[in-house]
């Protein structure tokens, strides 16, 4: 029986014939600074912006003893992430039962295959502007925020019984899912605000966002309830929205500012 001594992809080795992008973000991450590959998320791959997703993962969980990574966390802005040589590797970028020591920031970034948050846990992860196929984040456990302010999600953004203590931002965010549920939250738990502003959601339920959580974007922590609330949206239309605004008025502590704007950029 073959013995390991460490499991696959925790360490630099694993990962062959590094591109100049790749050594460019390595750079980086040591150092604490933002890898700017590009200004918005590229429309192929090149040698000069792709990067291997196991190497982010690889750095994301803090590299190992000749691949220093920063407290800062990993930056990267402008990368197509995926596979590159033909070598067969996956182009999923997998962080399942993942628990990230840093903040994760992928911006503007246009990824190959979906992404996969499943049990993951860490502090705060974000994906502005990038291009994104599918991601899943069901039981995400994040102490900080989860940005996904103009996201373009072309399948399912899934984050069933996620617990985010921060906020959940989607500002400007478009989510697209013909099939099915394009932004899924059922019993997730977020602590701070959702933020919705600008954003369009379009799937099978005309754009239906469900969550059985506390009704987490309208009260405050000491004030939430027990009550299951739905929201949906398209570009021009929120509908259910008086229904929910009852929801709000009937409860201790409201937050009328909030609902009012949320009301109006919708």
């Amino acid at each position: 029986m073959t013995k390991f001594r460490r499991a696959h992809g925790r360490e630099r080795t694993d990962l062959e014939r590094l591109s100049w992008a790749e050594k460019k973000l390595i750079a980086c991450a040591a150092r604490g600074r933002e890898c700017v590959l590009g200004t918005t998320p590229p429309a192929r791959p090149t040698r000069r912006n792709t990067i291997r997703p196991a190497l982010i993962r690889f750095l994301a969980l803090g590299g190992d003893s000749g691949t220093p990574v920063h407290e800062k966390g990993i930056h990267l802005k402008g990368a197509f992430v995926g596979a590159i040589h033909d070598e067969g590797t996956s182009p999923t970028l997998d962080f399942q039962a993942c628990s990230l020591p840093s903040c994760l920031w992928l911006t503007n970034c246009r990824f190959d295959a979906a992404i996969n948050l499943v049990d993951t846990r860490g502090p705060s992860i974000g994906f502005n502007g990038s291009a994104i196929s599918r991601i899943v984040g069901d039981r995400l456990t994040l102490e900080g925020n989860l940005h996904l302010r103009q996201v373009h999600v072309t399948g399912e953004a899934r984050f069933l019984g996620a617990k985010i203590n921060g906020d959940l931002d989607c500002d400007g965010g478009q989510f697209e899912n013909p099939l099915e549920t394009a932004l899924n939250c059922d019993a997730a738990d977020i602590g701070g605000y959702v933020l919705l502003r600008r954003a369009i959601v379009i799937d099978s339920a005309h754009g239906l966002i469900r969550s059985t959580s506390y009704c987490p974007w309208y009260i405050s922590d000491k004030q939430r309830t027990g009550h299951q609330s739905r929201l949906a949206i398209s570009s021009h239309l929120a509908t259910g929205f008086d229904e929910l605004y009852g929801l709000k008025k009937s409860s201790a502590g409201l937050r009328h500012s909030r609902l009012a704007q949320l009301r109006r950029v919708l």
